[in-house]
């Protein structure tokens, strides 16, 4: 633990160290930490003054400079602190200038008071009495500065010493941080009137919060990119992070404390609590042993979901999907370097990728479908997906899609989304067969010259209504099942089978249960609806005869339309075109 010296000791040793002498010989009572006494450094010029870094005589203290100004005709500025100290104690220009007003008030109020004295030393019975030097501590709001400012004395009065710095020092509080450079600067050659700062507190070190540097995206761009002849290049687009086991997925920085200071009066300052950081863990995701990465734990694609990362298993197949795969069923994304060939199916929960074609098969995605080169369906293709659904053309097929439907070219096919049907890149047309949107088809032509029907509804949500009717389907199922369950529980209490009977009735809470959330779920998709403001039909060419029908209002294409929109009008009811 440091040494412990009294204010007036520490004064007096600093003086004596650089063979001067100090003018007053008691000490006063108050404490100080000790600090090496360097050697006193050449004076270096100051640097530039900011408007709050120092305060202009006037007033009082203007008078009492005139009266000690041995024929100086410019009064001095009388500076704050320098730039490196402003600095240290993280002085804001806001809190300089606080503390610029604060000194210039209080200069003035004891500048006044010495006046008086001045003027009652003159005016005595007995002619001039001699006044002592005054020296006044000044420490600043946030207990970290301390200035000393001394009147010099009149008419042969004791000049400032150590005793008279030390004396008001403890008066002003001041314990701890004593400068030993501005003590011995102080009696080498006495400033009055000069407002030196002589004890410096201890700022505090703010900590740091700990925080995440994520390694990877938590979205990926989705963007089709078209090659120099304007075709969109389906393969190059990224659908799938994958990630290796115990590739790093983020940093984790840890908090750093920060470390307290001290005032000038002894008390210490406490930084802020810091905050740790909050990895972002998800499924099949951990922390290493020291916390300071966040890993998988095991092959798959990264996705970020509900604030976490997770990594979810991806299944890749090199090559087609046919006798020497077998039919495809897997919890996680797929992807397929190959084609999915005829009589084949294809079903995961998450999103599904296939670089080639598909045949005339099934594939069934719970996240996005792409299908990089397109669909030969032969009539008999069936394709779902809960996502969005890309491809680069559709032939005599069927899809339903939770989102969006993207392709270059749509024909003699049935195409249902919840969402829009979008057919602008390469072709970008829509030849027969019938399409429903949730709100939005657009394309750059549909029909043909030839004068094949196409048809187009709008406003509907057909992915959600064919769900829904899956779910009735399997409420059904279910109370099948009960029913007969019911009935073989009663035959074996007729045949005197408890056991049996005991068994089947042990079943039956189960499907009650999964029944109703079944039901329950299928009415919840019932109460979503359309807006039908929200709908409407935006293509350059469209041919006879195209058929747009949104509920029981109709729009029929009897002639070529250019650049057609077609929109619900509220205020009529009806399809109309925009002119």
């Amino acid at each position: 633990m440091a040494k412990k010296w009294k204010v007036g000791e520490l004064i007096k040793n600093l003086i004596t160290e650089e063979g001067s002498a100090p003018r007053g010989e008691a000490d006063a009572p108050g404490e100080a930490d000790p600090a090496p006494s360097p050697a006193v450094a050449e004076e270096k010029p100051a640097p530039e003054l900011t408007e709050t870094q120092y305060l202009e005589m006037h007033g009082s203290l203007l008078e009492l400079w005139k009266e000690f100004s041995d024929g100086e005709l410019t009064p001095p500025r009388v500076r704050l602190l320098d730039e490196e100290k402003t600095e240290m104690l993280h002085l804001t220009g806001k809190k300089l200038e606080f503390e610029r007003v604060r000194l210039t008030a209080q200069l003035e109020k004891d500048a006044k008071k010495r006046l008086e004295e001045l003027r009652r030393a003159r005016e005595g019975e007995n002619g001039e009495r001699p006044l002592d030097a005054v020296c006044h501590v000044y420490v600043s709001k946030d207990k970290l500065v301390a200035w000393c400012f001394a009147f010099p004395p009149y008419a042969g009065g004791e000049e400032m010493g150590s005793t008279m710095l030390a004396c008001a020092l403890e008066k002003a509080g001041v314990k701890t941080g004593i400068d030993p450079q501005s003590m011995v600067e102080i009696f080498r050659q006495v400033h009055y009137l000069r407002l030196i700062p002589v004890a410096f507190g201890q700022p505090e070190t703010e900590g740091k919060d700990g925080y995440v540097t994520e390694k990877y995206p938590r979205e990926l761009s989705r963007e089709v990119v078209i090659d120099e002849h304007g075709v969109a290049d389906y393969r190059a687009m990224n659908y799938v992070q994958l990630i290796k086991k115990d590739d790093v997925i983020c940093e984790i920085t840890p908090p750093v404390k920060g470390t307290p200071g001290m005032r000038l009066d002894g008390k210490p300052i406490m930084p802020r609590a810091v905050q740790a950081a909050k990895a972002p863990c998800g499924l099949n995701t951990t922390l290493t042993e020291d916390g300071l990465q966040l890993i998988a734990t095991m092959d798959g694609h990264l996705e970020y979901s509900n604030g976490a990362f997770h990594v979810r298993p991806v299944l890749e197949i090199r090559g087609d999907v046919d006798y020497s795969t077998g039919n495809i069923d897997f919890i996680g994304d797929v992807q397929i370097t190959g084609d999915v060939r005829e009589n084949f199916s294809v079903r995961a929960t998450g999103s599904i990728t296939v670089d080639g074609i598909v045949e005339a098969a099934s594939v069934e995605s719970g996240g996005d479908m792409i299908i990089t080169r397109g669909v030969v369906g032969d009539n008999r293709a069936v394709l779902k997906c809960g996502g969005v659904f890309r491809v680069k053309y559709l032939e005599n097929s069927r899809v339903y899609a939770g989102g969006s439907v993207y392709a270059d070219c749509i024909m003699t096919s049935e195409v249902y989304s919840d969402q829009s049907i979008e057919v602008v890149e390469g072709r970008g047309s829509i030849i027969g067969g019938t399409l429903t949107a949730g709100e939005l088809i657009r394309a750059n032509m549909i029909g043909a010259q030839s004068g094949r029907k196409t048809e187009l509804t709008l406003g509907v949500l057909p992915y959600t209504e064919n769900e829904r009717e899956m779910l009735r389907k399997s409420v059904n199922e279910i109370e099948q099942e009960i029913e007969t369950i019911e009935g073989e529980r009663r035959h074996m209490e007729v045949m005197g089978d408890k056991a049996k009977a005991e068994e089947r009735r042990a079943r039956l809470p189960l499907l009650q249960l999964k029944a109703s959330r079944l039901a329950k779920k299928a009415e919840e998709l019932k109460a979503q609806e359309v807006d039908p403001a929200k709908c409407r039909l935006e293509c350059a060419t469209v041919y006879p005869v195209t058929v747009v029908q949104l509920g029981s209002l109709k729009w029929v294409a009897e002639q070529i339309h250019r650049q057609c929109k077609v929109i619900y009008d509220a205020q009529s009811g009806t399809l109309r075109e925009l002119s």
